[in-house]
């Protein structure tokens, strides 16, 4: 809100807008503009002021009123998506729901899902990633099916949660999967 001096209204607006995006959740933007015709005349004000701010592209236009509007055609800045990420630290929230809990380690079951060590809270491991990653959303998505892929393989992620984050281990899990890791290729290491 600071960096781009957005008003309380005009966050509402853009969270209404990004969960837009998503089909299954564009109810929640017609549902609010269905409460009230002030919440029309309001929204267009915020698109408009959004605009001015650089938070959405000047080359989107705007439908004047009574004309119908697409939620999912608003287009953002990329400074506004790259900063927006960096501060909602989406893609560290995602990478921890989908990281395994627990894993077996010499025989024994241990908690992985753990940050404690190397970081102070989930936030700072969240920030820590999103660096990491320099929240490039195409490598972000890459490491997430990564790490399913190594759910699905027991044995394979053994690593605490910032352990993983610290040491980039998605590089290596994607020299595992590749088969390019001291020449063990995983598929034939798991026929053995």
């Amino acid at each position: 809100m600071g960096r781009y001096n957005l008003s309380p209204n005009e966050l509402f607006i853009i969270r209404l807008l990004l969960l837009a995006k998503s089909e299954a959740t564009m109810h929640y933007l017609s549902d609010f503009l269905q409460i009230d015709k002030y919440n029309k005349t309001m929204v267009r004000d915020c698109l408009y002021s959004l605009q001015e701010k650089g938070v959405i592209l000047q080359s989107y236009i705007i439908p004047e009123e009574g004309k119908t509007f697409y939620p999912s055609e608003v287009l953002f800045s990329k400074n506004f998506d790259k900063n927006f990420e960096k501060a909602s630290q989406d893609m560290g929230r995602e990478l921890f729901s989908v990281y395994p809990t627990l894993a077996v380690i010499n025989g024994m079951t241990v908690p992985i899902k753990t940050i404690s060590r190397h970081f102070n809270s989930l936030e700072d491991a969240f920030r820590s990633y999103g660096k990491a990653i320099k929240y490039n959303k195409e490598l972000h998505n890459h490491i997430l099916e990564l790490v399913k892929w190594a759910s699905e393989n027991t044995g394979i992620l053994n690593c605490s949660l910032s352990s993983f984050i610290i040491n980039e281990f998605w590089t290596v899990l994607e020299e595992i999967k590749d088969g390019n890791r001291s020449n063990i290729n995983f598929e034939e290491t798991r026929l053995l």
